[in-house]
């Protein structure tokens, strides 16, 4: 795997450092294993990188100390899918265009896919330290295929083309923070057996989240948003059939959807609809005639008025 994704700033850079081998004394959690080490310099702020690459995975650690909020902007040459930690401060993240992806809460842990494009992470004043796991989508097909949650989760996003797509998040609880723990102070004298033993901490760590989602009634929350994903095409879908037979009140399950993914199960069906509405109107350079019908709406008509409210929401400026 290249390089998962390039970073810019919104701060100006001061300096770029190369400090692989010679972390600084206020480095929170020095890698032994890390091949790649950047610092990076702002007024005010200062952004630690350590990297440990191979073609299964990418392991990302990153450490941020600023005196306000701090801006990163990420982009992706193509599809990713994420393992995520959040060690301090919570971190906001939407693409390039406003929408809103996730907002993970300090000490917390999930699973994302990103497609090629634009993002945008917001992190607030302090400490912020965040674990990125970049997943090999092939590597990862095959090591979850006794987890059957997550082999459906992951063969959706491998062949998905949303946006981004969000798994449940989880507090890092006390077998994820010592298998974290081991992964951030796992050293090994031969490089490449370092490597194989950081691959069965990584299908260790997957095994824990697929136990947290096959006893979480957030899991029953994402099939839900999985079954709109999946659906969003077909304009008889059925939000009332989604609720029935769940053990809690349909109130209940909307309300807890909204806070999981910020959006009521109604207007997130019309978000995905319209996000891939726009994708081929604009990427795919089609015309409303030819693409109301493949993304759920009955008519033109319908699709031009919403995609209208759908622009203003974004602050978009393009043709409608």
């Amino acid at each position: 795997m290249e390089q998962d994704y390039k970073l810019r700033f919104s701060e100006p850079l001061l300096k770029v450092t190369d400090i692989s081998g010679r972390l600084p004394d206020f480095c929170r959690y020095p890698v032994a294993m890390a091949g790649k080490a950047r610092r990076f310099d702002f007024e005010g702020a200062t952004l630690l990188q350590q990297t440990i690459h191979c073609d299964s995975f990418t392991i990302d650690i990153f450490q941020l100390d600023s005196a306000g909020p701090f801006v990163v902007h990420y982009s992706l040459d193509q599809q990713r899918i994420f393992f995520n930690f959040v060690l301090g401060n919570p971190i906001a993240f939407t693409t390039g265009s406003g929408e809103h992806v996730t907002c993970p809460a300090s000490c917390s842990f999930y699973l994302s896919a990103e497609q090629a494009g634009l993002y945008r992470a917001e992190c607030f004043s302090d400490a912020t330290d965040l674990v990125v796991v970049s997943l090999n989508p092939q590597w990862l097909s095959e090591v979850v295929k006794q987890y059957p949650i997550f082999r459906e989760a992951v063969s959706f996003l491998s062949e998905s083309t949303n946006p981004f797509d969000v798994l449940p998040h989880f507090r890092i609880d006390h077998e994820i923070r010592k298998w974290l723990l081991g992964v951030l102070a796992f050293d090994h004298e031969n490089p490449f057996a370092g490597l194989a033993e950081l691959q069965k901490y990584l299908i260790m760590g997957l095994g824990h989240y697929e136990k947290l989602l096959a006893s979480s009634s957030r899991t029953q929350l994402y099939l839900i948003k999985l079954h709109i994903d999946r659906n969003y095409a077909d304009p008889n879908l059925d939000i009332d059939t989604l609720l029935r037979g769940l053990p809690q009140s349909g109130t209940t399950v909307v309300r807890l959807f909204k806070n999981e993914y910020g959006h009521t199960i109604r207007n997130y069906c019309i978000q995905i609809r319209l996000q891939h509405a726009h994708r081929l109107l604009t990427a795919g350079q089609l015309s409303f005639a030819e693409v109301y019908s493949r993304v759920g709406y009955s008519n033109e008509n319908s699709l031009r008025k919403a995609y209208k409210n759908y622009l203003a929401q974004l602050g978009g400026n393009q043709r409608c």
